[in-house]
């Protein structure tokens, strides 16, 4: 129907409406005449018949023009063959730069000259997607920064190495910041092999250091250790660097070993890329390490130096509001792992103020994160679960690792305080036989207990308990084994009384405030009451309930803490020798 009402038309109409389409629905006068290269008069006098037939409006207030629907500009753009759009599309890059100059839009003029990129439009395609991407970073448009640095490199094609490495490390940075990790691993990867193969140790450094930007927890799936890009950075950290340069690389270095048997040597790594930074004066560097540590000194012990870290970091001059959002996330960690849990309360406030400034995706989600942990520690457990569900639909929208998990672990932590973990039990034992969910594994045998399948749920105790990880799950996992520990009487109910003693007084945490299980005193109650010391246990349960009722967290205490808090034991007091040192006796 378009077509034949368009073929009536005179040629000349024909032709200019063809070039009008490349333009989109929205036409300018000028635009147009400067990429048909014809006057503004005779290309008005051309388009009347268009006009009266309908198929072209004028619009009320100058001299443009709009197509009348949509369907028509794309009725006649499909029907353009491929070498006369790209010529077209040269056509109409040129006539912006000629009549918009400096304010000729940005991604339009890359979007005609990359469309025109085999035609001689490609340098053009890829100076002016570069611009563009770089001022959609600026704006905080970081999906859009992707397209246009995509945009870029397809005009660009196999060209120059060294210029393609630029344009894929830059890919990678947007990649990153939208959250799309494998993305980026895959991009920067890309770059480092290129930069590599040319020799250019420069762009190798560059390319690496991305890894290890400011962040709110590892990159890394769970459990990762990749070894070439350890053994990268190792290569890079050994030759003659600049001390900013070290120390950005010093930092990444610290968060791929987290993972691996090095791990302390990581966190030693990251300490001296802060010391570096600084020195240097660099504020931004400054803000990277002290992230790069928080991340490689998140294990047992290290709480209140990650706060210190923290606390630093936010008190940087001139720091990016999405900096302070993830140094204040990092703070609320540490801050409700050591049981300070007004002060965690209003970091929260600070950081959903904050959200309405920043608007990436993964770091929102860490806040309707700490928002459905917060409700959990009410005892509003309908309300953790529905923001569970909010702050999935963010997480899904990148590819961080991670999200089945705070998922799982906030449903365990709704149902078990409901009676209802049990019905999780198939999900989290299937979830947890993946190397990558390795910290779900004590709640699937806590879950397997409550469906009432106690044979089953120590066989995976047997196969799971022996492993013990030092990255910033332990203290997550060993509260689970020890939960575990006093169901079963196995892993050795003292080994687990004697690793969770040196964290009485602090709350058990998972990640990134995904769940809070309230005071590890708890844990150890139940243990010290399985091992046969009564006293105690209820000294332990005391002081778990003191701890409760002074921060707010009532919803929290099992009712086997209120049991135990009421045991008196009748004879001779039980040894209480344990206490600090040695755990409780086994009776």
């Amino acid at each position: 129907m378009i077509s034949r009402r368009v073929a009536r038309l005179p040629e000349p109409t024909q032709d200019l409406l063809r070039t009008a389409s490349v333009l989109g629905r929205d036409v300018r006068l000028d635009v147009l005449a400067a990429a048909s290269a014809t006057s503004a008069e005779d290309v008005m006098a051309r388009l009347a018949p268009a006009v009266v037939t309908g198929l072209l409006a004028e619009t009320p207030d100058g001299f443009d023009y709009r197509f009348s629907h949509v369907l028509v500009c794309d009725a006649l753009y499909a029907g353009l063959d491929r070498l006369a759009k790209a010529r077209l599309h040269l056509r109409a890059g040129e006539a912006l730069e000629s009549t918009g100059g400096e304010t000729a839009p940005l991604p339009v003029l890359a979007h005609h000259f990359a469309l025109a990129a085999r035609v001689g439009g490609a340098a053009r395609a890829v100076s002016y997607a570069a611009r563009a991407a770089r001022q959609a970073t600026a704006q905080l448009a970081f999906d859009e920064a992707v397209e246009l640095w995509q945009q870029a490199l397809a005009a660009y094609g196999p060209g120059d190495p060294a210029e393609r490495c630029a344009l894929l490390i830059e890919l990678g940075r947007a990649r990153r910041a939208t959250g799309d990790v494998t993305g980026a691993h895959a991009t920067l990867a890309e770059a480092i092999d290129l930069a590599a193969g040319i020799g250019d140790r420069t762009a190798m450094a560059e390319a690496a250091m991305v890894f290890g930007g400011v962040t709110v927890w590892n990159w890394r799936f769970y459990g990762t250790v990749d070894d070439r890009m350890v053994a990268v950075l190792e290569d890079l950290l050994a030759g003659e660097l600049p001390d900013e340069q070290r120390a950005a690389l010093l930092g990444t270095l610290s968060l791929e070993l987290h993972y691996s048997p090095r791990r302390a040597e990581g966190e030693r790594h990251a300490a001296a890329a802060v010391e570096l930074a600084r020195r240097s004066g660099d504020v931004a560097l400054r803000a990277r390490t002290l992230n790069n540590y928080m991340n490689a000194a998140w294990v047992p012990g290290a709480g209140r130096d990650r706060l210190a870290a923290a606390e630093e970091m936010i008190a940087l001059p001139g720091l990016p509001r999405s900096a302070e959002l993830v140094a204040r996330i990092m703070r609320m960690t540490a801050l409700l792992e050591l049981a300070e849990v007004a002060e965690w309360r209003a970091e929260l406030a600070r950081c959903r103020r904050l959200t309405a400034e920043v608007h990436q995706p993964d770091l929102v989600a860490m806040v309707w994160l700490a928002e459905s942990t917060r409700a959990a520690m009410a005892g509003e457990w309908a309300e953790s679960e529905r923001l569970t569900g909010e702050y999935g639909r963010l997480l899904s929208r990148t590819t961080m690792w991670g999200l089945e998990d705070c998922r799982l672990a906030t449903l365990f932590t709704s149902r078990r305080a409901r009676g209802q973990a049990g019905e999780m039990a198939a999900d989290l034992v299937a979830t947890a036989e993946q190397p990558v969910h390795a910290p779900m594994r004590p709640l699937a045998v806590l879950a397997t207990v409550d469906a009432g399948d106690e044979a089953a749920a120590r066989r995976l105790t047997g196969r799971w308990a022996g492993w013990q990880p030092s990255d910033w799950s332990t203290r997550f996992v060993t509260a689970g084994w020890g939960m575990v520990a006093a169901r079963l009487g196995a892993p050795d109910p003292k080994v687990m009384y004697e690793l969770l003693l040196p964290h009485a007084d602090e709350l058990v945490v998972m990640g990134s405030q995904v769940v809070c299980w309230g005071a590890t005193h708890q844990i150890l109650a139940e243990l010290a009451d399985v091992l046969g010391d009564h006293d105690l246990a209820r000294d332990h349960a005391k002081q778990a309930l003191t701890a409760h009722e002074r921060l707010g967290l009532a919803a929290l205490t099992t009712p086997r803490t209120y049991a135990l808090s009421q045991t008196r034991v009748p004879g001779p007091a039980r040894s209480r020798s344990g206490r600090g040192t040695g755990g409780p006796s086994a009776g």
